[in-house]
């Protein structure tokens, strides 16, 4: 095919250009914690065993580049999910190559750009390219696309050798991968259906990948024992087990507690769910978090049947293979969910049962069903123009609904009020929602509409009376209004429940003092700095409080500290001078105070305090 490299730089300025509108956007949910990747000071400590270091290395790496500009972040965001583009694009020329013994025609190539272009287009591919901490899953994607490619381009190459340059390569990209999020640890399960499916023999081809899977199995083991979770039935949720304890009001059934089997019996059911996402993504299916139900019975509908299912899958596929004979390319475009699926067996997911992002690596398997579905429809029709034409009504249906998608990343309150908006129109009411609920009322309150904030803040305290931070937040609201009352009633019952939130008893210190209750605001300060000794707000209020209090020697204790955090601050050297002149100290006082003046020598309120100090 001719200018190939001029439809390439097309994919890519379609997709660069669809997604150009996120790039500016703020950092949204839990994307904040890439701030810590971007600064990585001991580098002695680093290896390339760590979990998800490739992932953590590029956001370094970036950082060092272009500096503190998130842009580049989400710019380099782009430029990875546009090289998944590509990288599926080749795949699918070598996926033809692998199982066609005719000629590539241009046909194929174009109909391979296409899907490559759908692929970008995707509405679930936003979760991943948008959500800036999610690149973890477009490395890993990235990588296993490549690991894929390089595998078919050895066996294309040569089938009588154990391992060769491309194999090696393979692997080298299943390292990658796996390093860059552990999700996609069952990829070399994708190379044996491969061998499976494969036209050549399959018994001398599975001799010569014995090293392969044998290496591979080994890096598996190494992720697998670095994670230790991974094959545990660890509950991933932290506040999961408070929720436990409200599982009869969740489900309507017995409270049992959700366990391994339980939890494959649901995800098996999400599993048809995020199927049907990638085959007909509907905007109004999608959001950042969806809760759908948890069911906490042995035997329970449709979970149980939905993983009867699952497990019946690849029998059910061989048979139609063997009987009706299958297209290939259909078998593996399903295989490759349900392999890499089956990581999410791994935990107990009781809360995040069902988050877009982790479908992107699975979303493999969307582009080659795509593929096959319009190359069996050019063999039936051998209309280019038709195929073609296909092609730009799914690409424009895509990307209609992606840009349905897009906006609501543009802010924390978009991107919540989103996903509860979805939950109550598809009916999704558990007790699970509190923590959307929580994060809706903490972006409203951030938004000043403090109204509304503390609606949802109380239905978050309704739905999980255990979790502190809707109390927290609906508290300080109380405070914002100058309620202190109430400000002081719910900072402590979120103190009840966990004593170990530093900024509760800061945000308490402020209500008390408000109210006027000096003493127990000073208990609370002195119980923020238990916490954070540098605290600079809460030895600040110490200082305050304890001058008005007129223990004058506690006070310069407290000013003392905050001025070594400020040593060039004028207006704490004022307040020292206060309070050691009505500490009876007046040179030192007036030492203070000149100190001041020289920082601010217009001061009329430092002036003011000489012109005391001196009449004294």
């Amino acid at each position: 095919m001719q200018h190939k490299s001029w439809i390439i730089l097309f994919l890519a300025l379609i997709i660069f250009g669809l997604y150009s509108q996120t790039l500016d956007n703020p950092l949204v949910f839990d994307s904040s914690n890439i701030l810590k990747f971007l600064n990585i000071n001991d580098w002695g400590s680093v290896s390339f065993l760590d979990y998800r270091i490739f992932n953590h290395l590029s956001f370094y790496i970036v950082h060092q580049i272009f500096g503190d500009d998130l842009f580049w972040q989400r710019f380099f965001n782009v430029v990875l999910h546009i090289s998944n583009c590509i990288f599926i694009y080749l795949l699918m020329i070598a996926l033809l190559k692998y199982f066609s013994k005719n000629t590539i025609e241009s046909i194929d190539h174009y109909i391979a750009f296409g899907v490559a272009i759908l692929f970008g287009v995707h509405p679930v591919g936003v979760y991943a390219t948008a959500y800036l901490i999610q690149r973890s899953i477009l490395l890993a994607a990235g990588f296993s696309v490549l690991a894929l490619l390089s595998w078919l381009r050895g066996c294309c190459e040569n089938t009588n050798q154990a391992i060769n340059k491309w194999s090696l390569l393979s692997l080298l990209c299943y390292y990658f991968a796996i390093h860059s999020k552990e999700h996609v640890v069952l990829l070399p399960l994708v190379v044996g259906v491969l061998i499976i499916l494969s036209p050549i023999n399959r018994k001398i081809l599975f001799k010569n990948n014995i090293v392969y899977f044998s290496l591979s199995f080994i890096m598996a083991l190494q992720v697998v024992f670095k994670l230790r979770s991974i094959l545990t039935a660890t509950i991933y949720e932290p506040t999961t087990q408070e929720m436990i304890l409200g599982a009869t009001q969740i489900t309507q059934t017995s409270a049992i507690q959700p366990d391994l089997f339980m939890s494959i019996q649901n995800q098996s059911w999400m599993f048809f769910i995020y199927l049907k996402n990638m085959i007909f993504p509907y905007s109004q299916n999608l959001a950042i978090d969806l809760q759908y139900p948890f069911e906490l019975k042995l035997i329970s509908w449709p979970a149980t049947l939905f993983f009867i299912i699952y497990v019946s899958i690849p029998f059910i596929l061989f048979v139609l293979w063997r009987f009706i004979k299958l297209n290939k390319l259909i078998i593996l475009s399903f295989m490759i969910p349900w392999v890499l699926f089956i990581a999410e067996f791994s935990v107990v997911r009781f809360t995040e049962q069902f988050v877009l992002y982790r479908s992107y690596s699975w979303m493999i398997g969307y582009p080659v069903f795509m593929f096959v579905l319009l190359k069996l429809l050019y063999d039936r029709i051998k209309n280019k123009k038709m195929v073609m034409g296909v092609l730009l009504v799914l690409l424009a249906l895509l990307s209609w609904q992606q840009q349905k998608i897009l906006p609501t990343f543009v802010n924390q309150l978009a991107l919540w009020q989103d996903a509860v908006d979805k939950n109550e129109k598809k009916g999704l009411q558990s007790k699970r929602n509190f923590r959307m609920y929580s994060n809706l009322g903490a972006s409203l309150m951030q938004d000043g509409q403090t109204t509304r904030a503390a609606m949802y803040l109380k239905k978050a305290i309704s739905l999980n009376p255990e979790y502190v931070v809707p109390r927290h937040n609906l508290a300080s609201i109380y405070l914002i209004k100058k309620d202190y009352h109430k400000a002081i009633a719910e900072f402590e019952s979120a103190l009840k429940i966990n004593k170990d939130y530093p900024s509760t008893y800061y945000n308490l210190g402020l209500a008390y003092e408000a109210a006027g209750n000096l003493e127990e605001a000073v208990l609370s300060f002195e119980k923020m700095i238990e916490y954070e000794p540098n605290h600079f707000d809460a030895l600040f209020q110490l200082g305050l409080i304890n001058q008005k209090l007129k223990s004058y020697q506690a006070s310069i204790k407290y000013y003392i500290k905050v001025l070594k955090q400020k040593p060039r601050s004028a207006d704490i050297r004022l307040n020292i001078g206060y309070s050691y002149l009505y500490s009876g100290q007046k040179d030192v006082a007036l030492k203070y105070f000149k100190e001041a003046l020289l920082l601010k020598p217009h001061s009329k309120l430092i002036k003011k305090a000489i012109q005391i100090a001196n009449e004294k």
